[in-house]
């Protein structure tokens, strides 16, 4: 795939699309300061690119830079509000940072848009646990056990809440 990408940008230097998953690969290579680079390449050519944005931000959460995830993450949902995976990863960060109310707006907007997505559901729970509202937390975790069955981590943190409640 690289040497594809290589091949399109030698033929056109302003094609954000090969520029931009030249940037994914570098990430899946665990290169992630070449991925920021490239993907930034790609999003000078087309700001508006939510993919890209949404890219970036993975590759800034991994390299602990969440503040910049979280602003990379707003711009993809400015583009593609439609997008759980976003609206998920945004979440994630949210919790990381400890701006669980946020982050708990964040799940349940990726929750909205993708009822099954089990690992928002879960997320969700994580965040309500700690916020210390153990029954929506339970009413999370119950959706997240009904959607992802063989979960032992979400059995576990289900009986913990419930154990915090008495049941």
């Amino acid at each position: 795939a690289e040497a594809i990408y290589r091949q399109l940008l030698r033929t056109d230097a302003n094609q954000p699309v090969p520029m931009h998953m030249l940037g994914v690969v570098a990430h899946q290579a665990g290169n992630n300061e070449m991925a920021v680079d490239l993907i930034g390449q790609a999003l000078a050519l087309q700001p508006d690119y939510a993919n890209a944005h949404y890219n970036l931000g993975n590759v800034l959460k991994e390299l602990g830079r969440a503040d910049e995830a979280i602003a990379s993450y707003q711009q993809s949902l400015a583009q593609n509000p439609e997008s759980a995976d976003a609206h998920f990863n945004l979440g994630n960060v949210l919790q990381d940072l400890g701006d669980l109310d946020q982050a708990v707006v964040s799940f349940a907007n990726a929750i909205a848009l993708q009822p099954d997505y089990g690992a928002a559901h879960f997320n969700m729970g994580n965040a309500l646990k700690s916020l210390g509202a153990m029954e929506d937390a339970v009413a999370a975790y119950r959706s997240a056990v009904a959607i992802l069955p063989q979960s032992a981590a979400v059995h576990l943190n289900l009986g913990h809440a419930l154990h915090q409640l008495g049941k």
